[in-house]
């Protein structure tokens, strides 16, 4: 693989991570998302197929290894900010996240907003270490990439 097609790759594990995040807006704002879109663990939304699948190749730069962290704290906010607007309901799981009849009690739409304040805070942190690692992937010569892959 050459160097603009990682570099690729990674700026469209960047928009797919910005996709997802706004997902948790979206359903603080109770605007209905598809199933897809919802909270899952690190290994299986977009970016994390991404990261843990064929960007691996990368796992020895200091740069990679900076963005699993977040990148797990990040699902575990989603999944808090989740579990406050949803684990009320009763009726299935897929109704209560698409359904516009659903109700969700304020006061955990508001603790859900401040869980959010958190995740964009981890959203944010990880958008800067991915330009780090497009950074350092760009500084190394052809060579030093094809050693690493």
């Amino acid at each position: 693989m050459e160097k603009k097609d990682i570099i690729w790759k990674l700026r469209e594990a960047r928009k797919s991570h910005k996709r997802w995040v706004s997902y948790a807006l979206a359903l603080i704002q109770g605007i209905p998302v598809e199933k897809d879109q919802v909270p899952v663990i690190a290994t299986d939304c977009a970016f994390g197929q991404w990261y843990y699948g064929m960007a691996q190749s990368l796992k020895n730069l200091p740069s990679f290894q900076a963005i699993e962290a977040p990148h797990t704290e990040l699902h575990d906010i989603y999944m808090e900010i989740f579990n406050l607007l949803f684990n009320q309901k009763k009726g299935g799981f897929f109704s209560k996240l698409v359904g516009k009849s659903a109700r969700i009690d304020e006061q955990n739409r508001k603790l859900a907003k401040e869980k959010y304040k958190q995740l964009d805070k981890v959203s944010k942190e990880i958008l800067t270490r991915l330009e780090s690692l497009e950074k350092e992937i760009q500084a190394l010569s052809e060579d030093e990439l094809q050693a690493l892959i």
